[in-house]
């Protein structure tokens, strides 16, 4: 398994997490982990505190990380 690790949006196609699994990575999907229909701000958390990629398609999510997180990942 890749050191990698994916957390894909509600709006993401299932058939990403299985790829990204069928390729050696760990991908997780909203609803394995609980978190779907839960607030971007809770999901961004829960993959920045994970150190999960968040794959979305959800455009806002770029505001929303600047706001949240810009400066501050190290």
């Amino acid at each position: 398994m890749s050191d990698i690790a994916f957390l894909s949006g509600e709006n993401v196609p299932t058939s990403l997490a299985w790829f990204l699994r069928g390729r050696g990575y760990e991908a997780r999907r909203l609803a394995e982990v609980g978190l779907r229909g839960a607030e971007d701000e809770t999901v961004a958390e829960y993959a920045a505190d994970r150190g999960l990629i968040l794959v979305t398609l959800d455009k806002d999510f770029g505001l929303l990380y600047r706001r949240l997180y810009v400066g501050k990942i190290t």
